[in-house]
Order: C-alpha cells, then structure tokens, then sequence
C-alpha cells in the first residue's frame, strides 16, 4: 500500500512498513523538492527524511507490513518541516537524544545524521512521531 496526497506546498504519504517503500518516497519528496525549487538544496532533507523512515519500520512498526508510516512534509517561509510517524509503541526518546555516539555499535547512526542535518529534531511524548525542521538559506534555488 502506498498513498500520496500533494499540493504546491504540502506531501502526504502514507505506506506499508517495507523497506522498498522509502525509495518511493524518497523520490516523491525529491520531486516536491524540485517542485519547490529546491533541487540543488534536496541533499539534507533527503537524508533526514530516509534516515527517519528507516527507523520507523525496522525499529517503530518492526517491518511489519501490516502497519503503515505516515510521512507529512510542509514547506512554508523558506522552511521544510518533515513528519514521520510509525504505528509502534515509541521509545524513550529523551535518552537517546542526549546520548554520546559510540563509534564502535552498528546502530544509533541514523538519530545522530538527523542531528547533524536537521536545524531542530522533536519527537511526540509517546516516541513514536519525529518532527525534523529544515531552514533553506533565502533566495538560494
């Protein structure tokens, strides 16, 4: 199952928990990113997006095909901000945020590159919904 839902500044999506989705809906966020007029500044926001989404099927809904991803994406005054919700019970959030990476574990990477490219990360209190804000430099296209 894969649903779209588009206008001129909005995306929404909603999916079955296979990995083979977040291709698709990667393309489809590129393509509201051009869209947009934001094709040469698509990198951070691809990223992000495919980062959240992997964890919200492998580790929110445990690819389990049964449950669907949400994926909102609003664009507004130069600003992109990217909703990612899994039908999962949610993690404690609060302390992984503030954790150290060990460089020596397979696993985490994916919250830190959100970090790192994000300009703010929020999550719901049950752990289940990420909110990513990414701010485009003004007049770059």
């Amino acid at each position: 199952m894969f649903e779209i839902k588009k206008s001129a500044k909005n995306l929404n999506m909603c999916f079955s928990s296979v990995l083979q989705n977040i291709d698709r809906a990667a393309d489809e966020l590129r393509i509201f990113l051009i869209g947009i007029g934001k094709k040469s500044q698509s990198f951070h926001p691809l990223l992000v997006t495919r980062e959240a989404l992997i964890n919200a099927i492998t580790h929110g809904n445990h690819c389990d095909k049964l449950r669907n991803v949400h994926l909102d994406v609003v664009y507004q005054s130069e600003q992109l901000e990217i909703d990612v919700t899994d039908e999962g019970d949610g993690f404690q959030w609060e302390k992984t945020m503030h954790k150290k990476h060990d460089d020596t574990i397979d696993h985490g990477r994916g919250l830190q590159i959100m970090k790192l490219y994000s300009h703010d990360i929020q999550y719901n209190a049950k752990g289940n919904q990420v909110k990513l804000t990414i701010q485009f430099p003004e007049n770059k296209q």
